[in-house]
């Protein structure tokens, strides 16, 4: 494993349609020691591509575990607030999904307790590190488009349907 990651230890909240994705690429690196889904069923799917991972259905037991320094959530956006503030209380550095949260003052009280406890808070916002975007915001910066007036872009493959929340 890369030096930068030899001491993370992730425990990751939701195994459900993109929290599996995260489960086998964070698997991959060698980084995730356990995985929480409050349905039991997810436990196969879970094992099928992260095996040796532990599963437990109470997320609550990673938050108390001092081995796991790293959280991830991957549920649905009406509970982030409320999971990422208690991964943050309890000390665990976050990345957690988009969207942070559904109110701008609950994503304030998220900055501010990270900031305040020293822990990393990433959203998963991950098409910012996107060759095409990161050349964009380049040409951007040196001046080289001009003055930027509106920018408008189409996503063709649409993924899932959210109800709680849009693409912005």
């Amino acid at each position: 494993a890369d030096r930068s990651i030899k001491n993370v230890n992730l425990g990751l909240i939701g195994a459900g349609y993109w929290g599996l994705n995260l489960v086998r690429n964070f698997h991959k690196i060698g980084v995730l020691k356990v995985v929480s889904d409050s349905n039991i069923r997810r436990k196969k799917e879970v094992l099928k591509v992260a095996p040796g991972v532990q599963f437990i259905m109470n997320y609550k037991l990673m938050l108390k575990d001092d081995n796991i320094n790293a959280i991830v959530i991957s549920t649905p956006a009406k509970s982030h607030y409320k999971l990422v503030k208690e991964a943050l209380l309890s000390g665990k550095h976050v990345f957690v999904e988009k969207p942070l949260c559904l109110e701008f003052k609950d994503g304030k009280k998220l900055q501010y307790i990270a900031n305040k406890n020293n822990l990393k808070l990433m959203i998963g916002h991950l098409l910012l590190y996107h060759p095409a975007f990161i050349k964009m915001r380049d040409k951007i910066k040196q001046g080289l488009i001009g003055k930027i007036r509106y920018i408008y872009s189409n996503r063709l493959s649409l993924g899932k349907l959210r109800k709680e929340e849009d693409v912005l």
